[in-house]
């Protein structure tokens, strides 16, 4: 089990505001097609954008 974090810069954020889009199934069409499985997906303020657990066998 991996526990990443993520940060978006402010023109992404601006882009996400104007069309927003879920990037959990980007992120775990990701994860999937090498094999592992995504467990969570949460957006945070602070520091860093977000968290994300996920599982690589």
């Amino acid at each position: 089990m991996y526990l990443s974090r993520f940060n978006y810069t402010a023109e992404t954020w601006a882009r996400m505001i104007k069309n927003p889009e879920d990037r959990r199934k980007a992120t775990r069409s990701y994860i999937e097609s090498v094999g592992g499985k995504l467990h969570g997906f949460w957006y945070a303020f602070g520091e860093h954008g977000g968290w994300n657990l996920w599982e690589a066998r």
